[in-house]
């Protein structure tokens, strides 16, 4: 009977998780790693997430661990399209109007699990 019990709640919580993950074509939570760096005129942004639960974030001088780093992660993930070959125009367009003024470069690093890498660069010319 517990065990019944169990195996129920097990298979209700993978279907929570899922439902409730957003669809994305890319899926970040796959992979080995994840760097997004952004420089700006006046900024230097760093996102970093090592699987299964590592986020850092820095902003200037300042790093943010944990929750915080996570959630600027998610952020900013919201405006970048990984499933896509290059960061286009429109990608740093939007980008600059939610908050990341004068974008000059942007270099974002992945490895998978297949220890693959794959690095994405965008600059200002």
């Amino acid at each position: 009977m517990i065990k019944k019990i169990i195996q129920s709640s097990i298979v209700i919580f993978s279907l929570l998780i899922n439902f409730n993950t957003d669809v994305q074509a890319f899926s970040w939570y796959e992979q080995i790693s994840l760097k997004i760096t952004m420089k700006t005129e006046e900024t230097l942004y760093e996102w970093e997430f090592e699987n299964p639960n590592s986020f850092e974030f820095e902003k200037g001088d300042k790093i943010i661990r944990d929750v915080e780093a996570k959630e600027s992660f998610e952020s900013i993930l919201h405006f970048i399209d990984l499933s896509e070959p290059t960061i286009n125009d429109e990608t740093i367009k939007i980008l600059e109007q939610n908050g990341y003024p004068n974008i000059n470069k942007i270099v974002i690093n992945r490895l998978d699990y297949k220890q693959r890498n794959q690095t994405w660069i965008w600059k200002n010319e």
